[in-house]
């Protein structure tokens, strides 16, 4: 058995239920656009100040689907990888890890026993873990045996 399946079974043996709110589709709302086309932000003011627009929920879509998957992944406290984002010069982006972040390590589709990837979520993203909901702040892409699995630095919401 190779590292990435007994990795991948690990998870699946080990790892804790975990939910993933998934946006497709849709059209850039301009509440995003009024921020500017550099760094584009949900603007809750923008929508106080237009009432009559579609409002976007703060996903920044309008028009998009959104989906659930199920996963079961990692969790470990948020500053215990603190280290490696450091040296990466992403602290920055991310901002000052609070002692309620976490970190997700790997992740396996409930629905096929797949590995999940975290690469492509952003902060609108929502994953729900031990009764919280985070939004994603970084993903980190790690390889094994040839396969990337991903890692995720949460933000805790609620």
């Amino acid at each position: 058995m190779d590292r990435l399946t007994r990795f991948i079974n690990s998870i699946i043996a080990n790892g804790t239920a975990a939910t993933v709110k998934e946006y497709s589709g849709g059209t850039q709302c301009p509440c995003m656009i009024s921020r500017g086309t550099e760094a584009p932000a949900y603007s809750a003011d923008w929508h106080r100040r237009n009432p009559s627009a579609t409002n976007c929920n703060g996903t920044g879509l309008i028009g998009s689907t959104t989906s659930t998957v199920s996963i079961k992944t990692m969790v470990i406290d948020a500053k215990a990888v603190g280290d490696e984002v450091d040296r990466s010069g992403k602290w920055t982006e991310i901002g000052k890890l609070e002692a309620d972040d976490v970190a997700l390590y790997g992740a396996v589709k409930v629905s096929d026993g797949s590995n999940y990837s975290f690469a492509d979520l952003t902060d609108k993203n929502e994953i729900t873990v031990l009764g919280n909901t985070y939004a994603v702040k970084y993903t980190l892409k790690i390889p094994i045996d040839g396969t990337v699995v991903t890692a995720a630095l949460c933000r805790r919401l609620s």
